[in-house]
């Protein structure tokens, strides 16, 4: 074997090295530069996706102030006696006089309070934190205008509520849902329908659920009571023999003297709103009477209907 031999056989592994080095680096440049660009593309994502969501934040707040300044307006502003800001509330007071009816026992007279819902709210709330600190407190020591016997907690939850809050309840419901859905798909443009109908039918069903109640002011006294009925008289309630006289008449009654208002509720389903009226006492086996808005509406612009109670006119 020559000399040369081994010397050229070092010189070509040494070239095969420096190639394998070279080819080895121009990889590690790749990656860096692929590892750079996937960085790049994740960073402008990320960026995107903070724009789409501070975009969508954005809109969801003009939404969201656009359905709030509808229900403001169209709903909570208009005139309704739900909505009125004071309550005249019944006191049954017990007196010193014995009752001819029943020997032995007393009779009990009723006298009105007016009061505003925010004092109403307002003593209720006191009167509750009274009682957890003595459960003897006394409500007359909250508010004098009550009677002793006064059951506020029963007046509060028939007066607190009613159908404004269930209205905006319900929008706000949607609202919540529509933020949880992408803008302008399938679920997001039910829900704004929703909405819609609700600013749509609520609060024309409501005012004219009051205005056709308005008409029968004729036939109540300032007590509440109906005025009897004499020959040729109009104005007074007409009895219609349906099943659910006496519970409408009922629910005329707390409208036309703006009591109980938590006694109401509005209920949206299926694309409908519905008035849901809810006795204490039970008339004819029947406490309920729910209220269709276009049912009711067709009834009383058709001229089959006055309202929730007819009265009587010349004839």
């Amino acid at each position: 074997m020559s000399y040369e031999n081994p010397t050229r056989i070092l010189d070509t592994s040494l070239g095969e090295a420096v190639k394998a080095l070279d080819t080895n680096r121009t990889q590690i440049l790749a990656q860096i530069e692929q590892r750079k660009q996937e960085r790049q593309k994740a960073d402008k994502k990320k960026a995107d996706e903070i724009k789409r969501q501070e975009k969508e934040k954005n809109a969801r707040r003009r939404r969201e102030y656009d359905y709030k300044k509808g229900v403001d307006e169209t709903v909570a502003n208009f005139n309704s006696k739900f909505s009125d800001d004071v309550l005249t509330i019944n006191d049954y007071t017990s007196v010193n006089r014995e009752s001819s009816l029943i020997p032995g026992s007393y009779d009990a007279e009723m006298q009105q309070i007016e009061i505003t819902k925010d004092q109403l709210e307002e003593d209720y709330n006191a009167y509750q934190a009274a009682l957890e600190k003595d459960p003897n407190a006394s409500l007359q020591d909250i508010n004098p205008i009550y009677e002793p016997g006064f059951d506020i907690e029963s007046i509060y939850h028939q007066e607190h509520g009613g159908p404004i809050d269930n209205i905006k309840d319900e929008i706000e419901s949607y609202w919540e849902m529509m933020s949880e859905v992408d803008e302008g798909s399938e679920e997001y443009m039910e829900y704004k329908k929703n909405i819609d109908n609700i600013l749509q039918q609520a609060p024309g069903f409501i005012a004219t659920l009051n205005q056709t109640v308005d008409n029968t002011s004729t036939a109540w006294d300032y007590n509440g009571n109906i005025i009897k009925p004499a020959a040729n008289m109009e104005g007074l309630i007409l009895y219609d023999g349906k099943p659910d006289f006496e519970l409408r008449k009922d629910a005329a009654k707390q409208i036309k003297f703006k009591q109980n208002q938590g006694r109401f509720k509005y209920i949206y389903k299926d694309g409908k709103s519905y008035v849901e009226y809810t006795s204490p006492q039970s008339f004819n086996g029947k406490n309920k009477l729910l209220i269709e808005e276009g049912e009711y509406k067709r009834a009383v612009e058709g001229g089959d209907v006055g309202g929730l109670v007819n009265v009587t006119d010349g004839k």
